[in-house]
């Protein structure tokens, strides 16, 4: 499904376009459910916004310091035409998941 539609970012859930993403206009990044200097694993697409904004921050800080600031950005993007974002409690999964290991 990816490769035919495109990419989204987990957090916002704005969407980065396959056609543009393939001609180099869109890009995402890619992010680290908990941070890499935590020894974390999993990653997850994310624009570079939501990736700067989170920077070395597990997701339940990045919640806690950037909640209101993530919710105005996922209203303005679904209300664009993105897909829903990531639900939080999966995102909150991951990193719970992560740090068992």
């Amino acid at each position: 499904m990816t490769a035919r539609t495109g990419i989204n970012c987990s957090y916002c859930g704005v969407r980065f376009p396959r056609d543009r993403y393939d001609r180099g206009e869109w890009s995402h990044t890619v992010d680290h459910v908990v941070p890499r200097s935590a020894g974390g694993v999993a990653t997850v697409p994310a624009c570079l916004g939501c990736n700067n904004k989170k920077g070395s921050l597990s997701v339940s800080e990045f919640l806690a310091v950037h909640g209101a600031w993530l919710e105005d950005r996922r209203r303005r993007a679904v209300g664009r035409g993105a897909v829903c974002p990531m639900p939080v409690e999966r995102l909150l999964a991951i990193e719970a998941a992560e740090t068992l290991i």
